[in-house]
């Protein structure tokens, strides 16, 4: 394969909609209240070698109604350390939700995911939007 096969493969990977064919379903954690679903995540972490004492790439999903409240919360993300951006090209028409990728780099256990849930939770709620979870790297 040419670097110009793979750059398109990789394009189409990456733009929505995702091409997830290759991924493997570990489980389902969306489950009330959402602290249970977080144990399950970082128990299926374990389960898969992770060390939890490490520090790894985390990803939160955040939804807002406009794209006026999605920017204004990428910012604040970007203010407590999160590297965050407003995905405008992912609108979801039917319920008109702007999504918000944060990332940071954290250690990832039952204690920091309370207070990362948290900290997260209030902030998409300051701008009228939704925490809709995380997921981490397992290295």
């Amino acid at each position: 394969m040419g670097l110009v096969d793979w750059w398109r493969r990789f394009r189409k990977a990456t733009q929505p909609p995702y091409d997830r064919n290759d991924l493997e379903v570990v489980g389902d954690f969306d489950s009330p209240p959402p602290s249970e679903g977080d144990e399950k995540v970082l128990a299926e972490l374990v389960r898969l070698g992770a060390d939890l004492t490490r520090s790894r790439h985390t990803i939160h999903f955040l939804y807002f109604p406009n794209k006026s409240e999605a920017q204004s919360a990428a910012t604040a993300l970007a203010a407590n350390g999160f590297i965050a951006r407003s995905e405008p090209k992912s609108i979801i028409p039917s319920k008109n939700q702007w999504p918000v990728i944060a990332e940071q780099m954290a250690t990832v256990n039952s204690q920091t995911m309370t207070v990362t849930r948290s900290f997260l939770t209030r902030l998409a709620e300051q701008y009228n939007g939704e925490y809709d979870g995380w997921e981490a790297s397992l290295d």
